[in-house]
């Protein structure tokens, strides 16, 4: 489906608020899953992850999680300003055909 009126968006701003929204579900989120994992049986095992590592993941998620929505939203503004632009084209110009009405007469 068409869009009625479409219009090219900032994409700096699209890519900052999506960094933003990322960035704020990583630092909710990311605390949660380390304490899963600390309490976890691979946290604990003498071969699987230690908890310094789990730790620097809690801390470093936020910063990874941003860059990639701040990645992630550019790109989705730049494919919206790119098919925004092509559809305010006209792609086929449809022309119904002009009936000529037949003269009925004398010629002579």
């Amino acid at each position: 489906m068409a869009m009625s009126k479409p219009q090219p968006i900032s994409v700096y701003m699209v890519a900052v608020t999506c960094a933003a929204l990322h960035g704020i579900v990583a630092i909710v989120a990311a605390p949660i899953l380390a304490c899963i994992l600390c309490w976890s049986g691979p946290a604990r095992l003498e071969g699987g992850f230690n908890i310094e590592k789990i730790m620097v993941f809690a801390v470093t998620a936020p910063v990874i999680s941003s860059v990639f929505g701040f990645i992630a939203g550019g790109l989705m503004a730049t494919a919206h300003n790119v098919f925004a632009k092509e559809q305010r084209k006209v792609a086929v110009m449809v022309r119904e055909r002009t009936e000529v009405p037949a003269a009925f007469g004398s010629v002579a």
